[in-house]
C-alpha cells in the first residue's frame, strides 16, 4: 500500500482537512480531519498508513480528540491510531459495533452448593420460618456473583445467604432500592439467626 504524505485543506477557510492514499488493488481510501471548536480535531474514517511526516503535520494542526468510524467498514485504521493517539475517544456507528467490541470469556470462580439436608441447613430454615411467621424458599444453589467459595475452599464450612430485598429490587441498576418493610424484616430475621441459631442447632455453637 501507498502511503499519504500530506493532510490537504479541502476548501481554503473551511475546517475540514483530508488525506487520500492507494491500496494495492488500486482503490482510494481516504480520511478526514474536521477542526472542532476547542482546537482539537477528529478524524473520520483513519486509514491504516500513515508516514510520520503525516502524522506531524496532524499533531501541528492539533490534538486528536475523536476517532470516528463512521459505518461498519471504514474501522481497520483505528487501532493503529487509538495506539498513537490513546487520549482520543473512539465514536462508532451501530453496524461497527460487532467488529469492534469483543467479549472474552473465561471460567470465573466456582459455584458452591450446600445441601439443604445438612442439620445447619435445617436449623437455619426453622429459625428464619419462624421470624417470618412461615414457610420460606431455600434452594441448594443461587445465581450471583458473591465470591462464596473463598469461605468454603478456605474454611472447609458450608455457606448460607439469607437476601432480604423485595424480589423487583432492580438489583446494580440506577433505580435500585430497598423497601423499608424489607430492610425492618430483614433486620429481624438476621437477628434471630443471631440470637436463635444455638438453640436450634444444639451441641455445635456454645
Amino acid at each position: 500500500m501507498t502511503a499519504s504524505r500530506r493532510w490537504e485543506r479541502v476548501l481554503p477557510g473551511t475546517p475540514l482537512w483530508s488525506i487520500e492514499r492507494k491500496d494495492a488493488r488500486g482503490f482510494s481510501l481516504r480520511s478526514v480531519a474536521v477542526e472542532l471548536h476547542d482546537g482539537g480535531l477528529a478524524v473520520v474514517s483513519p486509514i491504516r498508513t500513515l508516514e510520520t511526516d503525516a502524522v506531524a503535520q496532524l499533531a501541528e494542526l492539533g490534538p486528536v480528540r475523536f476517532l470516528v468510524a463512521p459505518n461498519h467498514y471504514h474501522h481497520l485504521g483505528l487501532a493503529a491510531w487509538r495506539e498513537r493517539f490513546p487520549d482520543a475517544r473512539v465514536v462508532c456507528a451501530p453496524a461497527a459495533h460487532p467488529r469492534l467490541v469483543r467479549l472474552q470469556w473465561d471460567d470465573g470462580y466456582p459455584a458452591t452448593r450446600t445441601p439443604m439436608e445438612l442439620p445447619v441447613s435445617m436449623a437455619v430454615r426453622r429459625v428464619v420460618s419462624e421470624a417470618v411467621g412461615g414457610e420460606v424458599l431455600v434452594q441448594p444453589t443461587s445465581g450471583a456473583s458473591l465470591g462464596q467459595n473463598i469461605f468454603t475452599e478456605v474454611l472447609k464450612v458450608p455457606i448460607f445467604s439469607v437476601p432480604i430485598v423485595n424480589h423487583d429490587n432492580n438489583q446494580h441498576a440506577k433505580d435500585e432500592n430497598l423497601r423499608l418493610q424489607n430492610l425492618w424484616d430483614g433486620i429481624e430475621v438476621l437477628g434471630s439467626i443471631m440470637a436463635r441459631l444455638g438453640a436450634a442447632w444444639p451441641g455445635v455453637v456454645p
